[in-house]
């Protein structure tokens, strides 16, 4: 069987192209974090917090907020949308209805998720948010009178949010129990950490449950990769089918950190004598006619 069709025949293949695509709900949600963090700690800063207070830099002041609630929205949507595809994910991946990791995954969602105020509330804002109206964006201060010495919040109104009958109880409580306005970026570095935290551990039960596979489908790509390369070398010592740039990026791509240093840091008579010896060692190439070939065809 072909080594291609053999990896995509593979266990190891469908668990890791299901765990690919999950792996995207994440980067969109941990990007949505930080374009919104960015944005919340550029206002914050004190030369800007400080313009920003003045009335002439109003308009200013309202374009920033109007994005902070554009990122606000994204961040809160990829938020729940990460927790429905981990949840789709596990379904789909653990489809037996006795597997235990379904005990494990329900406790270990009833110990982070099921009571915790915060994760609560921003499941339920999802609803205001996306439902009800955006909310309103505000910057206090405390009018000091030095750049140095200001110090800013952004913020939304308590009492705004209580005026919403869609909280839960959870959710309710923890609003209720601020000391003052919800603190957007206090708010949000806390809900990114929580679930970063869970995502951790959940992908590295992923790992460890399906470790066998995963093993086994790395050493189908590795050999894969190996017959491909060989292909190439032969390719390029007895056709004219493969430039040089085509056949260096493919032989050198695959260097580990050390080796990519080393060859990038030689001149050109160097990078050829370690590519040769590099090809050497992985016996791509085994006579002297194959070996000056190559010197013959990178000399350049």
């Amino acid at each position: 069987m072909n080594i291609h069709v053999k990896i995509k025949s593979s266990k190891g293949y469908v668990i890791s192209q299901k765990i690919n695509q999950f792996y995207l709900s994440k980067y969109v949600f941990k990007h949505n974090y930080l374009e919104l963090k960015g944005h919340l700690e550029k206002q914050l800063a004190p030369e800007l917090a400080f313009k920003l207070r003045h009335a002439d830099h109003r308009d200013e002041l309202h374009e920033l907020q109007l994005e902070t609630t554009r990122f606000l929205h994204n961040f809160i949507a990829s938020a729940i949308s990460l927790v429905d595809h981990t949840r789709v994910f596990r379904m789909d991946i653990f489809q037996n209805a006795n597997d235990p990791f379904h005990t494990e995954y329900d406790a270990a969602i009833k110990e982070n998720f099921t009571d915790n105020e915060l994760t609560n509330f921003i499941k339920d804002f999802r609803q205001y948010f996306l439902h009800t109206k955006s909310p309103r964006i505000s910057t206090i201060n405390n009018l000091a009178d030095a750049v140095k010495d200001i110090k800013a919040s952004i913020v939304i109104d308590k009492v705004e949010l209580l005026a919403f009958s869609g909280w839960k109880s959870t959710a309710k409580k923890y609003i209720e129990e601020l000391s003052g306005p919800l603190d957007v970026l206090s708010t949000i570095n806390d809900y990114y950490e929580w679930v970063i935290k869970f995502q951790g551990w959940f992908e590295k039960r992923q790992t460890e449950i399906f470790h066998t596979e995963l093993k086994e489908l790395n050493k189908l790509t590795t050999e894969a990769i190996h017959e491909d390369l060989k292909t190439i070398v032969g390719q390029f010592v007895n056709t004219d089918m493969i430039d040089n740039d085509f056949f260096l990026s493919n032989m050198t791509r695959y260097f580990d950190a050390d080796q990519k240093k080393f060859y990038e840091k030689a001149n050109h008579t160097g990078k050829v004598n370690f590519l040769i010896a590099a090809l050497q060692l992985k016996k791509f190439i085994t006579t002297p006619q194959e070996e000056r070939v190559i010197r013959e065809k990178l000399a350049y």
